[in-house]
């Protein structure tokens, strides 16, 4: 994958960039149960955004990676605006690679539309590494979209291949993996899911988080995002590749009817390996 349009996004303020925006994203933080002085990890930071909403509600410590330095660079001034340069630390990662950090480092791990979009051997080496780097016990939680059930091979090879040509991503797993390919995936890696739902079946959640008294810093955080996608607007390149896109998006707009988007939760347990129950 070659990212184009997430590094298009990066340059437009664009957050929350998964099914269900920022409803699912505080729908995750709930499920993370952050508790003081925990140490966290969000893998696929993109611009920060969520980061920030954690560190401005909980007193733990965070750590972001991201692939792509145009995201990063949006997330270290988003963190800097907002006074969390000594909660927030952010580096770059690097694409099938072991994550830089030592085994047993994280209270909580989390990620939001990054596991799900990975070839096999993609998916299975990072589910390897969050385990590594997840304390016993730690916990795991991602909101993906997966592909339901019933849903020919055919199809979605056909899908994935003009993802991968028109924005660099693809729509869902390169495997035709649906809810129980994945749970059987977690369970060879480790992990034992204790949730699995549905986003779309989830109760509206919005405002109901714990909120700390930092308004002003929540005001810088999206006084950027806005900021941003401002000056997107008066940009002639990124307008040409905004009416690009817009039309692309539209030609692709009936693939999400193949793709339900899930919010897991997992806890790290023992890993047996069990060939058979790979997907």
């Amino acid at each position: 994958m070659n990212y184009q349009y997430l590094r298009y996004l990066a340059r437009t303020g664009i957050t929350y960039l998964h099914p269900h925006r920022r409803e699912a994203t505080e729908l995750l933080i709930a499920q993370l149960d952050l508790r003081p002085g925990e140490q966290v990890l969000e893998i696929g930071c993109g611009s920060g955004a969520t980061l920030v909403e954690i560190a401005l509600r909980y007193p733990v410590q965070l750590r972001g990676i991201d692939l792509l330095e145009e995201m990063l660079a949006v997330a270290r001034r988003r963190v800097r605006l907002c006074g969390l340069t000594g909660r927030i630390q952010l580096q770059q990662g690097r694409e099938n690679i072991p994550l830089p950090f030592a085994d047993a480092s994280f209270d909580k791990v989390y990620c939001e539309s990054v596991l799900g979009i990975q070839d096999a051997a993609s998916a299975q080496l990072m589910l390897g590494e969050i385990y590594r780097v997840l304390k016993p016990e730690g916990r795991f939680v991602t909101n993906e979209a997966i592909w339901k059930t019933g849903i020919p091979e055919d199809r979605i090879a056909t899908i994935n291949r003009a993802g991968l040509s028109n924005f660099g991503l693809r729509q869902a797993s390169e495997e035709p993996w649906t809810l129980p390919n994945w749970l059987a995936l977690f369970r060879t890696h480790g992990f034992t899911a204790i949730a699995c739902p549905l986003l779309a079946d989830l109760p509206r959640t919005s405002g109901t988080l714990p909120v700390r008294p930092q308004p002003g810093k929540r005001w810088r955080s999206e006084a950027l995002t806005r900021m941003l996608q401002l000056k997107s607007l008066l940009h002639p390149g990124l307008l040409r590749e905004r009416r690009r896109y817009r039309q692309l998006l539209h030609q692709h707009r009936g693939d999400g009817q193949f793709v339900e988007a899930r919010l897991f939760t997992l806890l790290k347990t023992r890993k047996v390996f069990d060939e058979a129950a790979l997907p």
